[in-house]
């Protein structure tokens, strides 16, 4: 369960020497699909590349929030995809399939937001709008998972022994982690001690 993978990384990550909030924050309760990427699922990685992406590219280049938003979605699934291809080589259609789910989520992100500027009563309300919204995130983020999913798949395919595809997940991820530490020490302090230098920057 998400519950179970949450307390495993918290663990990873405080035998790290680092202290980590939540990674998840009730995904189930999202009021938005920009609030699910946002405020709730993966919160380690939505941090790391808001300081290291999305932050800089606002406050130093000037680059529209879309923009900024579509970039760090993009950067976000490199860094997904990098396990997949230490793990399977250079698969162009997979890592490009795995890359691809987070533009799909970018677009949606989007998409969701004009749409929610033009019709901002649609978001607001009753259970039954409550309801609606969260179906709808639920499909945005089901719906093109195959994507993200079918490298797994293909991954578990290329071990001899058989591994469940949690297992692989599992190992991804932990890779992914691995990978986001070494690149959140490379451009500052540890994670949960660094300032982020663009505390002033509208988000």
């Amino acid at each position: 369960s998400l519950l179970c993978m949450d307390a495993f990384f918290r663990l990873f990550w405080r035998l790290n020497g680092l202290t980590l909030p939540k990674i998840m924050q009730s995904p189930w309760a999202s009021t938005s699909l920009r609030d699910f990427w946002s405020r709730r699922w993966n919160l380690m990685v939505r941090d790391m590349l808001h300081d290291i992406v999305y932050l800089p590219l606002r406050a130093e280049y000037g680059w529209k929030a879309a923009t900024a938003s579509a970039a760090t979605f993009f950067a976000s699934g490199v860094l997904h995809a990098y396990p997949i291809l230490m793990t399977i080589g250079a698969d162009w259609y997979r890592l490009i399939s795995a890359i691809g789910f987070f533009m799909v989520q970018a677009v949606l992100v989007y998409v969701e937001s004009f749409f929610k500027s033009q019709n901002s009563d649609n978001f607001e309300g009753g259970i039954c709008k409550r309801v609606l919204v969260s179906f709808w995130v639920l499909i945005a983020v089901v719906l093109p998972a195959p994507l993200l999913i079918q490298p797994l798949v293909h991954v578990q395919s290329c071990f001899d022994e058989k591994l469940s595809l949690t297992d692989i997940v599992v190992q991804i991820m932990v890779t992914t982690l691995i990978a986001a530490v070494a690149l959140k020490r490379s451009v500052g302090a540890g994670y949960g001690r660094h300032q982020s230098p663009y505390r002033g920057v509208r988000k």
